[in-house]
């Protein structure tokens, strides 16, 4: 049997990872965005 207590410790943990994870896919887009950027400079000179 669950507990408030516990459905609430669940519930914050998950948010938590959650969070962390979408921190790091911000991450990751934003260094695949900038290799991307770097690649078009590349091929268009910019």
């Amino acid at each position: 049997m669950f507990d408030i207590g516990d459905m609430h410790m669940l519930g914050c943990h998950a948010w938590l990872v959650i969070s962390c994870l979408s921190c790091l896919i911000d991450e990751l887009s934003l260094v695949t965005l900038r290799a991307r950027l770097r690649q078009w400079s590349r091929w268009y000179h910019i």
